[in-house]
């Protein structure tokens, strides 16, 4: 891996960043609200992404397209919250970390936000529309991906481009080729935007708010339930769920529901274990809320919008929160962390790796029955899964699991409630949130320490890019210290003299090396 190689993809992705940036510039004027910050942000963008394309474009392997991946997230929210950066109050440090939290909040679509109810609140002075837009512009951005955008748009083919799509979008494909597939998906994105705004707006909903809310929506954002200016009825709130099912759909699975074939597309695992999923919670959550003295339409119509707005990820019925307990909060916990569909642009463990590990527990228990001889092969959907990715999908699940500790220790160790420390519940609970990109939270984020909110940025990183992209970023960093430190020892020896005495010197480097990483 070596960051020359991903330069000129990284300048083209700044520059398509501060293209889509120009959106919310018209949201301003028309609304006669300052345009600035976001004129900068355009401009800033295009200069740094010109300066990168200098280098010149070369092919990238496996592992160049998952640095450029992290990297890219890492970059991207930082010069897409310049806006926020005047909103903001306290020192420069917190408003720097507090508006990159926003950032990349958006483009991760995780939805927390450390704005205030105030500046949520039309009727406050301090209210932009343009910086409502240009948060869930950051998340439809984030939701459908950079790569994606690229790749439907300026691919040409190539093993670059291939690897690119295996990072951010999987191995599945609607068409043979890779700039065909991702075309597809942008003109699904856009026909879904398009219609879930008509819709919208056709329910009497403003056409910003329209446009806003659908693209939250989307991409499972979640940034928009927090505007106290969106007024959503009945029929609005059937349009936003189906659209949020719809967008934890994978995309693959979207053009075969687009197409007709909805015998495939129900016959499809994910499919079938998210309708069981969706049906059981949403029973469960009922006959609890209903023992709790509650009605059974609004307990049905409640449990029905908390299930889909966490199964999805999109963090939408966060309202209800306040008025559950032990039993409901530990069902959406597990719904948090299983997630929406692989390919689509919820977050989570994914569906689909909760299937496949449920499938292989009774698979191992089956052919450990078996004499050794026996061949056993584990299939779903007539898919053959081997044991590396066997081994891989439960790799995944202890790293997810073991940062989702992590961020709760952090939480439980520096996080404050107001005048109180952070429970346990709430730590796990927001923590779950954070890396499964679902919004939802019971603890004021603005007011937490930067030590938490550092935490929680790495978290929704991790969680969008589903951890590997961001631990590949993570050693090749350690790997280039490594390089530097073993090149200055080189350079320090060369001028004490003695060749023999350097080549020790650097084969004893080389050793210690090794065992570190063995370690």
């Amino acid at each position: 891996m070596n960051l020359r190689n991903i330069s000129w993809y990284l300048g083209v992705f700044m520059i398509v960043s501060g293209i889509l940036s120009f959106l919310p510039i018209p949201v301003a004027l028309y609304y006669d609200e300052p345009i600035v910050s976001l004129v900068f942000r355009c401009l800033l963008f295009g200069f740094v992404g010109f300066v990168f394309i200098r280098y010149p474009r070369k092919n990238l392997d496996f592992g160049d397209a998952m640095l450029l991946v992290g990297v890219s997230m890492i970059i991207i929210p930082f010069f897409g919250a310049i806006p926020f950066f005047p909103e903001l109050e306290g020192n420069t440090v917190d408003i720097l970390v507090d508006g990159y939290f926003e950032g990349v909040s958006g483009y991760t679509t995780s939805g927390l936000t450390i704005f205030s109810e105030k500046q949520l609140n039309p009727e406050s002075s301090t209210y932009k529309h343009s910086l409502i837009f240009s948060r869930t512009l950051m998340e439809w951005t984030g939701g459908l991906g950079i790569i994606v955008l690229f790749l439907s748009l300026l691919a040409r083919g190539g093993i670059s481009t291939v690897y690119l799509y295996r990072v951010e979008g999987g191995e599945k494909r609607i068409a043979p080729s890779i700039d065909h597939t991702t075309k597809i998906i942008l003109r699904i994105y856009l026909f879904y935007t398009f219609a879930g705004a008509s819709i919208l707006w056709f329910l009497n909903m403003e056409p910003v708010y329209a446009l806003s809310t659908i693209m939250s929506v989307l991409s499972t954002g979640g940034f928009i339930s927090m505007v106290q200016g969106i007024h959503i009825d009945i029929f609005s709130e059937i349009v936003i769920l189906v659209f949020l099912l719809l967008a934890a759909i994978p995309f693959t699975l979207d053009y075969v529901l687009l197409s007709g074939n909805l015998r495939r597309f129900f016959s499809h695992l994910e499919i079938r274990f998210a309708c069981y999923l969706i049906l059981i919670a949403s029973l469960i959550l009922t006959m609890i809320l209903l023992t709790s003295g509650g009605e059974l339409m609004s307990s049905l119509h409640r449990s029905v919008v908390v299930v889909i707005g966490t199964i999805t990820t999109g963090g939408y019925g966060g309202d209800i929160l306040s008025d559950l307990n032990g039993p409901e909060i530990f069902l959406i916990i597990v719904l948090m962390i299983i997630g929406g569909g692989a390919g689509s642009t919820a977050g989570g463990i994914k569906i689909i790796r909760v299937g496949v590990l449920l499938k292989a527990i009774r698979w191992l228990i089956r052919k450990l029955s078996l004499p050794e001889t026996a061949v056993l092969p584990f299939k779903i959907d007539k898919s053959v899964f081997n044991d590396e990715e066997l081994r891989n999908i439960g790799l995944f699940f202890f790293i997810y699991i073991t940062l989702l500790l992590v961020g709760t220790f952090s939480l439980m160790a520096w996080g404050t409630n107001g005048d109180r420390g952070v429970e346990l519940i709430d730590a796990f609970f927001l923590s779950v949130s954070t890396q499964s990109n679902v919004g939802f939270s019971t603890l004021d984020i603005g007011i937490q320490s930067i030590i938490v909110k550092g935490i929680m940025i790495f978290q929704m990183i991790a969680g969008r890019l589903e951890i590997f992209p961001i631990l590949a970023l993570v050693g090749y960093l350690i790997k280039g210290f490594e390089r530097e430190v073993v090149e200055i020892e080189k350079e320090f020896i060369e001028k004490k003299g003695g060749e023999e005495e350097l080549e020790d010197r650097v084969e004893f480097l080389r050793k210690m090396s090794r065992i570190s990483r063995k370690r």
